[in-house]
């Protein structure tokens, strides 16, 4: 099987001008192999800096010197965002995670939203989150380390530290945990403030660990 799309010096080449990339095919393939070479050097979950170089309605482009890597829209924030450009702009600084190497396309995957300290840090105060990524980075890093000792059905016990409409956050200590109201009880809930309040002690089981927000997912209905 045969690719013409990877001798693409830019994507859609070979529709606007096919001599071109039979021309440029041994230079184009030389690049890539260098490029592929550069994507082996990064691992996902590395800490990468780099410049934005250019904002599309999907994402933005960053430069990190020796490769290129995607800002998905999805990946800047765990809020909503309706466009890239009310949070970046071309010239910004921008500190991301690693989330994988795109060999297809020869450049890296990122997330900002990861280095979030609180969701959506990265609407309120992107310079924060910049300036902080460091440090977050290492938390996320000693948190995803904890999250290895809790098993799916492990029970655990700790103190609602907050209610929102959704569900309670529960302190266990070295990790926080998310009891959704739909796994308060078997039975419906209008509001879960009508079932618990701050500070109360809780015992949950444990549903799995949410690596992506760096908690536990929590039931008691199963108790």
């Amino acid at each position: 099987t045969l690719s013409t799309k990877k001798l693409e010096p830019k994507p859609g080449d070979m529709l606007r001008d096919p001599q071109r990339v039979f021309e440029n095919a041994a230079e184009t393939f030389q690049k890539r192999k260098e490029a592929e070479g550069i994507l082996d050097k990064y691992q996902p979950g590395d800490l990468v800096q780099g410049v934005v170089s250019s904002i599309k309605p999907f994402g933005a482009f960053v430069d990190l010197g020796e490769i290129t890597g995607l800002l998905h829209i999805s990946q800047i924030s765990h809020e909503r965002i309706v466009g890239v450009d009310q949070i970046l702009q071309e010239g910004d600084q921008l500190k991301a995670l690693v989330l994988q190497a795109d060999r297809n396309r020869c450049r890296l995957t990122l997330s900002t939203k990861k280095l979030e300290p609180k969701p959506g840090d990265m609407l309120r105060d992107p310079q924060r989150v910049f300036e902080n990524a460091a440090e977050t980075f290492q938390k996320r890093k000693e948190a995803e380390g904890i999250l290895d000792k809790y098993q799916p059905g492990d029970l655990v016990q700790g103190v609602v530290s907050s209610i929102k409409p959704f569900g309670a956050f529960v302190d266990l200590g070295e990790i926080t945990g998310l009891l959704h109201i739909s796994q308060i009880s078997h039975e419906r809930i209008v509001g879960v403030d009508q079932i618990l309040q701050e500070g109360d002690q809780l015992k949950a089981l444990v549903l799995q660990a949410d690596r992506n927000r760096c908690r536990l997912t929590l039931s008691t209905k199963k108790l």
